[in-house]
């Protein structure tokens, strides 16, 4: 015998167009709609026109020093560290 693994998402491979269609017209009042491939370009237009994108800028700021000291410490001797063994494997301290 043997064992395979099976995925659902491939078992059935064809589209459910009538319930991409129930979804459309329950999201309707969102912007939601239905097109068949056929009407592509009519999809793309609804797009274009109906473009509710918005830009969002946060800033955030992260002060190490006073969240977390300990860290920049060992960075700091990690640091010098790494500089003092390439120092003495190439002969310069």
């Amino acid at each position: 015998f043997a064992v395979t693994v099976v995925d659902p998402e491939l078992l059935e491979p064809t589209a459910n167009l009538a319930l991409l269609q129930e979804a459309a017209s329950r999201t309707s009042e969102f912007g939601g709609a239905y097109f068949p491939m056929g009407r592509w370009s009519d999809a793309l237009a609804r797009l274009a026109e109906d473009d509710r994108r918005q830009r969002v800028e946060r800033r955030a700021e992260y002060e190490l020093v006073r969240q977390e000291p300990l860290l920049l410490l060992v960075l700091i001797v990690m640091t010098l560290a790494t500089e003092w063994i390439v120092r003495k494997r190439g002969g310069l301290a």
